[in-house]
């Protein structure tokens, strides 16, 4: 399935809030865990990629 990189970044931010509602729930959880998971998310090639070219069309870099 091609995602363009709204629907790609809307989905990241959208596993990124269940991760953080996960760590709440489950108490058995570690904060380097969830910090763990949030950076392989926020990391992925195809996210970064698509966060870049969303920037560019607004003219916007927050970097």
């Amino acid at each position: 399935m091609n995602l363009s990189d709204q629907e790609l970044t809307l989905y990241a931010l959208r596993e990124a809030q269940l991760i953080l509602a996960d760590g709440d729930q489950d108490t058995s959880l570690n904060p380097e865990k969830i910090i763990q998971e949030l950076k392989a998310l926020l990391t992925r090639t195809d996210l970064v990629e698509a966060v870049d070219r969303l920037e560019a069309t607004v003219g916007l870099r927050l970097s």
